[in-house]
């Protein structure tokens, strides 16, 4: 299977959520995330879904 690259932006999102919802999407891999002009660039089997990104946005943290 070929995989894509994907972004999405770090806005109050760590780059280890981002690797848990990858991981808990497809399983234990490296996803080759790298911070590209303020976005995450990751490698994953096919785009995220609107509904993917907007449980992955729901993760982001917020003031307290």
């Amino acid at each position: 299977m070929d995989w894509v690259w994907d972004t999405f932006e770090t806005y109050r999102l760590n780059q280890a959520d981002l690797q848990a919802y990858l991981a808990e999407l497809y399983g234990s891999y490296d996803f080759a995330i790298e911070v590209v002009n303020g976005s995450y660039r990751f490698q994953i089997p096919e785009l995220l879904t609107g509904d993917q990104r907007t449980e992955l946005g729901n993760r982001r943290w917020e003031d307290d």
